[in-house]
């Protein structure tokens, strides 16, 4: 048996060595890919917690004019959430009533859009409160009888940040009486944000 080459040794040397380049190759690239990820989600994760998020809080009631009370107005307060402003802020409203069912029913439909008189831009942490719906005694003094019942309804469309992202958030209440506690306002059957929100 004849000995190997010089040249055939340094052809296995280099295949050892190119193998295990290979091999660290391969590694890094896990790693960097595994660290991309990383990185990604960490990202996103941010995002989250600093967009910007539109809420809205249960109205006020204020009853008037005062002396002589023909209707009730409802306030509108929404909240920025994030830790970034909220830009072309768009806020519709309205109060529909109907006669009052057993079940329970969607008033979407019912409504008559209109928008409220509210700055384009929310900043982080900011709460503006406005006057919305003008709701007549006389429908009132129903849905005290559990004859009418009257829907709070509420959405608001707006560009997250400095993103050109757009965020939606949609709010239903349904107006109840309670001969102990007064007025009260439930949660309606539509409520929503962004991609949970059903199409217009």
């Amino acid at each position: 048996m004849t000995a190997p080459s010089e040249h055939q040794t340094n052809e296995r040397i280099m295949a050892r060595w190119t193998r295990r380049v290979g091999i660290f190759t391969f590694f890094l690239i896990v790693v960097g890919i595994g660290t991309g990820y990383i990185l990604y989600r960490t990202d996103e994760t941010a995002r989250l917690r600093d967009r910007a998020f539109l809420y809205f809080g249960d109205p006020a009631v204020t009853p008037y004019p005062p002396g002589n009370v023909d209707r009730w107005g409802l306030s509108l307060t929404i909240e920025n959430a994030g830790n970034m402003p909220a830009r072309r802020v768009v806020v519709e409203y309205d109060c529909p009533d109907a006669p009052h069912t057993a079940g329970e029913i969607d008033p979407w439909p019912l409504a008559k859009w209109k928008r409220a008189e509210i700055g384009s831009v929310i900043g982080p942490k900011q709460t503006t409160t406005v006057q919305a719906c003008n709701v007549p005694i006389a429908t009132i003094n129903q849905a005290k009888n559990n004859a009418r019942d009257v829907f709070y309804l509420l959405r608001v469309t707006y560009l997250d940040g400095f993103s050109n992202t757009t965020r939606v958030t949609q709010v239903s209440r349904i107006f109840r009486f309670d001969k102990w506690a007064g007025a009260l306002w439930f949660i309606g059957p539509h409520n929503c944000s962004d991609s949970d929100c059903r199409p217009k």
